[in-house]
Parts: structure tokens; C-alpha cells; sequence
């Protein structure tokens, strides 16, 4: 288990680097776009890497920096959603009311001082030991919460692309049909990789074993679907990263 563990983990971060990476040099279409996901893929590997070391026992002797990295996994909703509206939107700019995208983080920030950080030695360990079997009440909580949390953002960018396909309709576009497409794909296809993560958290909060270590398989085998599928379409067709400028006469409608 430790060995499958460690491969698919060391897998999944390696290519979330990689398409990070890739995206943060890319020379084509909007940069913007390009960095909203690149971060969108580096706040899931984030999450990644905390649970390896979760897993690995490293916060075991290091619980000043347990969960530091976790927190930042909750700012992939808000980058899906606005990764989709700077494909959508001839002239979209990052405005300061985005930042309130910020504040279920910065409510996380809040209560991990408050309970963990501020805490002893000894309640920090107990609330590591907590986390890793993921069977106290707590925990679940805070599962159902993030999967009602991500879910209202999937929703969110649905009706992105919804409204934005209705939009075009009449004025489309070889540039439009490129990025709705390229969308679709990737809303659709990171929905799969959620389900299965959601089916890992089902199998991870039970009280067999077995059960928990396979919720790991799962979650990870979801994870390297969806990077695998991204990297192999945006490889066939280079386009995807496109998101070029569009004409204005349909912006006002899209806001």
C-alpha cells in the first residue's frame, strides 16, 4: 500500500508541476488564463503534498506546519470559476471584489490558530491522529462542508458556460467554439476526478481499514485521470490554452 501510495502521489505532483509550469511560460493566448490555471492546478497539488506528508508521518514530528498546504486547496474553486470567466469575457481583468474568494481561507486561517496552532504539543498530535483515520465527527463535518463549498462553484461555472454558449450562438466564432469546447472538457472531466474523490472521502470516513486505504487509491487514481486527460488534450490540440481576444459586441451581454 505504502509503496502504490507513494508512486501514484509522486505521479500526480509531478505532473501538476509539470502543466503548472507549462502554463505559467507559455508564450500563447492570455496569460491571465494561463496563470488562473496553472494556480488552479498548483492549489490541488498543494492539498496533494500535505496529505502525502500527512500520510507519511512527517507532520508527526513537525506539527507546527500540518495543514499549512491543505488550506491553500480550497482557492481551486474560486480559480475554476475564474479561470472559466476570463475565456468567457473579452476584457476580463482581475478586480479587488474577487478578493472576497479569499475569505473562506482566511476564515480556515482563523480557526486552525484558534485550535491547532495555538495549541499543545500533545492536541496537535491528537488532532494529526484525527485527521489521518478521518473517522471523528469533526471531520466529517468538515468534509460535507468543502463538498457543499465545491459543488456551488461547479454550479457557478455550468451557468458560466451555459450563459456564455447561449451568447454565442449566433456570432460563433472558430475562437468561441474553441474555448467552449476546451471548457466543457474541463468542467466535465474534473467532475469525474470530484466524483471519485468524493467516493474516497465516503470509503475514508468508514471504520474498516481496508476501506481507508482504498479511498486513497481512489482519490488518487481520480486526480491522475483528470491531469492526464487535461495534459493529453491541451498536447493533440495546442489550442486549448487559446482564450484569445474576442470582438466587443456581445461583452456587455456576458457580464
Amino acid at each position: 500500500m505504502n509503496t502504490v501510495f507513494q508512486v501514484l502521489t509522486g505521479l500526480v505532483i509531478f505532473q501538476i508541476l509539470f502543466i503548472s509550469i507549462f502554463l505559467f511560460t507559455s508564450k500563447k493566448g492570455r496569460r491571465i488564463s494561463n496563470f488562473l490555471l496553472a494556480f488552479f492546478f498548483l492549489s490541488l497539488g498543494c492539498g496533494m503534498l500535505d496529505y502525502f506528508l500527512l500520510i507519511s508521518g512527517f507532520f508527526d514530528e513537525n506539527t507546527q506546519y500540518a495543514f499549512i498546504l491543505n488550506s491553500l486547496v480550497i482557492f481551486h474553486a474560486p480559480l475554476l470559476l475564474l479561470y472559466t470567466q476570463s475565456l468567457t469575457k473579452s476584457y476580463f481583468r482581475l478586480k479587488s471584489v474577487y478578493l472576497l474568494h479569499t475569505l473562506p481561507f482566511v476564515v480556515i486561517i482563523f480557526l486552525l490558530i484558534v485550535f491547532y496552532y495555538s495549541q499543545s504539543v500533545e492536541r496537535q498530535e491528537w488532532t494529526i491522529d484525527g485527521v489521518r483515520e478521518g473517522k471523528d465527527v469533526v471531520n466529517i463535518m468538515i468534509s460535507v462542508i468543502g463538498l457543499i463549498y465545491e459543488l456551488g462553484y461547479l454550479l457557478a461555472v455550468k451557468i458560466r458556460i451555459r450563459k456564455y454558449r447561449q451568447l454565442i450562438k449566433e456570432q460563433f466564432s472558430n475562437i468561441d467554439k474553441i474555448n467552449l469546447n476546451w471548457l466543457n472538457f474541463l468542467v466535465n472531466v474534473f467532475l469525474i476526478s470530484f466524483v471519485a474523490c468524493v467516493i474516497a472521502n465516503i470509503l475514508r470516513h468508514s471504520q474498516e481499514g481496508f476501506l481507508n486505504e482504498g479511498a486513497i487509491i481512489v482519490g488518487l487514481i481520480g486526480l491522475l485521470v483528470f491531469i492526464n486527460m487535461v495534459l493529453f488534450k491541451g498536447l493533440h490540440q495546442n489550442d486549448v490554452f487559446l482564450g484569445a481576444a474576442r470582438k466587443a459586441s456581445y461583452e456587455t451581454i456576458a457580464e
